[in-house]
């Protein structure tokens, strides 16, 4: 999974610095199969205290389905780690 996370990243990080910005996170996600609408986005960003784009491990730790799922519960956007 985390080699498709590389090819991923890599790919929306369009001027190749090592991070991707709010938009290209967008992206990435849509890629992976989870649209995540403006909304939410800003406040996964918001919740991870996000300035300045996401280096490829905290954009792991966001994407990592198998551990957690985002969900917006009314107007706040949650951590909900799955069951195992």
């Amino acid at each position: 999974m985390r080699a498709r996370l590389r090819e991923v990243f890599d790919r929306v990080d369009s001027n190749k610095n090592g991070s991707v910005n709010i938009a290209e996170f967008r992206a990435a996600m849509d890629t992976l199969g989870t649209h995540l609408d403006g909304r939410m986005v800003a406040e996964i960003c918001q919740a991870l205290d996000v300035r300045d784009g996401l280096t490829f491990d905290q954009f792991c730790d966001i994407v990592d389905t198998e551990e957690v799922r985002w969900v917006c519960i009314g107007s706040k956007v949650c951590a909900v780690h799955a069951l195992t």
